[in-house]
C-alpha cells in the first residue's frame, strides 16, 4: 500500500512500487507445476505457477466480458454502459476496500494522482472508448486486438518507467504479438 502511495512522488516515476516484490509474493504463489516440456519449463522458470492460472482465468472472464459487451452493447448507448459499470465496479470495490484497507483522508490526499489516473484515464476514457468501439468490431476481433493491451503496457513501461523485460516476459510478448498476427491471416481457400 504505501509503494502505491508513493508512486510519481520520487524523482523517478514509479520507483519504489515493486522494491520488496520478492518479500511481497508468498511462495504459494511461485510454486510451478512441471508442463514436461523442457523449452517451455525453462522459459516459465519452471512450469507453470498459481499466478499463471490466476491470469488464465483473468483471461477467461475478460473474453466473457467482451462477448457480453457485444451482446448488450448494441442495445445501449456505449457511455451509459460504461458509466453503469463503472459506478457498479466502484460501490463493489468501496465495499470490499471497507474490509480490507485502512481509508484516510491523508492516504486518499498522497494517493490522488494514482486514484485520477486509474479513474479518469485507464477507466473513464479508455474503458468507455473499448465499450464504444466494440459497438463496430466483431468479439474475436475486438479480443485480439485486447490482448495485446498487456504487451503494450510492457513497452510503455519500458519507455516511460526505463523498466526491462525478462526473457519470459519478453517470449510472451511475442507470443501474443504472432498469435494476433496469425489470427488474422486470411484463410487458405481449398482446392
Amino acid at each position: 500500500m504505501n509503494g502505491a502511495l508513493n508512486a510519481g512522488t520520487h524523482d523517478e516515476l514509479g520507483s519504489g512500487v515493486f522494491d520488496n516484490e520478492d518479500e511481497t509474493l508468498s511462495n504459494d504463489y511461485r510454486v510451478t507445476i512441471p508442463t514436461g516440456i523442457d523449452g517451455i519449463d525453462e522459459t516459465l522458470e519452471g512450469g507453470i505457477g498459481k499466478g499463471d492460472i490466476i491470469i488464465f482465468v483473468c483471461a477467461i472472464l475478460f473474453a466473457l466480458h467482451i462477448m457480453y459487451i457485444d451482446k448488450v452493447g448494441k442495445a445501449f448507448n456505449g457511455v451509459d454502459l460504461s458509466a453503469f459499470q463503472f459506478l457498479t465496479a466502484g460501490i463493489i470495490c468501496l465495499i470490499i476496500g471497507s474490509f480490507v484497507e485502512t481509508t484516510t483522508l491523508s492516504n486518499i490526499k498522497a494517493a490522488l494522482i494514482p486514484i485520477l489516473y486509474a479513474g479518469i484515464g485507464s477507466c473513464g476514457i479508455a474503458y468507455t472508448l473499448q465499450v464504444v468501439g466494440q459497438k463496430y468490431v466483431q468479439p474475436a476481433k475486438a479480443t485480439l486486438a485486447l490482448s495485446l493491451e498487456s504487451a503494450w503496457s510492457v513497452v510503455g513501461g519500458a519507455i516511460i518507467l526505463g523498466e526491462t523485460m525478462s526473457p519470459r516476459e519478453l517470449f510472451g510478448c511475442l507470443i501474443l504479438f504472432v498469435a494476433v498476427v496469425i489470427a488474422q491471416l486470411p484463410e487458405k481457400k481449398k482446392a
